[in-house]
């Protein structure tokens, strides 16, 4: 079994300056023991025009993208987290140059 993934939205609004739609963000992570971690929170806008550009307006679509570069984000955090929690109570050569 596989480790599930969700993007928690916090919360989100629209900024009435410069019209970005905002959301603040993290993912889910549920291992397969049932245990749960929450990823790093990030804050993720849009401006409408790059919306409508690169989404063709679909808000979803934002969203969906959003989701994927967490995911992404998450992923790579979690594998150097792992690879740091190696590191503990060890000596590491230093080279001086």
């Amino acid at each position: 079994m596989k480790s599930t993934y969700k993007l928690v939205i916090s919360s989100g609004n629209l900024r009435g300056t410069t019209g970005h739609h905002e959301i603040q963000c993290f993912i889910r992570e549920t291992r397969p023991d049932g245990k749960s971690i929450d990823g790093t929170p990030e804050t993720f806008g849009c401006e409408s025009m790059a919306l409508e550009r690169k989404f063709g307006g679909d808000i979803k679509k934002w969203r969906q993208w959003v989701g994927r570069e967490m995911l992404r984000k998450h992923k790579s955090r979690m594998l150097a987290n792992a690879e740091i929690l190696k590191w503990s109570g060890q000596e590491f050569d230093i080279e001086d140059e």
